[in-house]
């Protein structure tokens, strides 16, 4: 069994910036020799000033020996979504007179529906290799993943908005040292609506004894922003922080 849980800052100079909160959990049905079947769960709530977004999705998996020390996981996701809008506070310029503002003044702005819902499809495909430290120095992983395959509508008035399909691709190596030290080179790119976002880092892994191991690594996002990472394992426990160092124009604000 495996959970996580995840809590995410950002922006918070500005007033109601993004925070986001998650959970997954995932339980094996079944394992057998050379084949496992998994099923999970994932809960992420999202606010972002005046917005609130809730999705939660159900997911199903099944990891294939497929040679030695090779395996093929596929997982197959559905979920619901609803997003909600919070107009209350909300201040427009037409209900500013001369300077003064007064929440009896019509806004004129075009009628908002408070909530969407929607349901939400995804799917994910990996192919790993995992020989232990005694019989190769190097592990490898490639995967893609695919989401909001059914393009939902995600419009608050009832017009046409159109959630585009997310593809995300990923590569990596780990170098089992010889010592206490594993380096785990890795890229991920994803994209969307004709958006590319590229990052590329390094994980280090130092081992402490059998059963504790420190974890640091930093990634670069093109254009955007330094990622740097902190955690420990220890047994079945893992606790990580991480922080984002904006280098775009965005650091004014972030």
């Amino acid at each position: 069994m495996k959970f996580i849980l995840g809590y995410r800052s950002q922006w918070s100079s500005i007033e109601k910036g993004f925070t986001t909160m998650s959970f997954t959990g995932m339980y094996p049905l079944f394992m057998k020799s050379g084949g496992k079947l998994d099923i999970g769960v994932n809960v992420i709530s999202d606010k972002a000033g005046a917005f609130k977004t809730t999705d939660a999705a159900l997911a199903i998996d099944y990891n294939k020996e497929i040679a030695n020390d090779q395996n093929l996981c596929l997982s197959l996701m559905g979920g619901f979504a609803q997003k909600s809008l919070d107009a209350t506070n909300l201040t427009f310029e037409n209900q500013y007179v001369l300077g003064s503002y007064n929440a009896s003044n019509p806004s004129n702005e075009t009628t908002l529906n408070n909530k969407v819902s929607y349901p939400d499809v995804g799917f994910g495909l990996v192919w790993y290799m995992n020989p232990s430290r005694d019989i190769s120095k190097l592990n490898a992983f490639a995967g893609v993943s695919g989401f909001h395959l059914n393009k939902p509508n995600q419009s608050f008035t009832g017009g046409k908005g159109i959630l585009p399909v997310l593809m995300t691709y990923i590569g990596g190596i780990k170098i089992l040292g010889e010592k206490k030290i594993d380096v785990s080179p890795n890229i991920r790119m994803t994209q969307q609506a004709g958006n590319t976002e590229m990052s590329a880092g390094v994980s280090v892994d130092y081992n402490l004894n059998d059963n504790m191991k420190v974890v640091v690594g930093a990634w670069y996002r093109r254009s955007d922003a330094i990622a740097f990472m902190i955690g420990i394992e220890h047994k079945s426990f893992t606790f990580g922080y991480s922080y984002d160092a904006v280098i775009s124009s965005l650091s004014d604000v972030a």
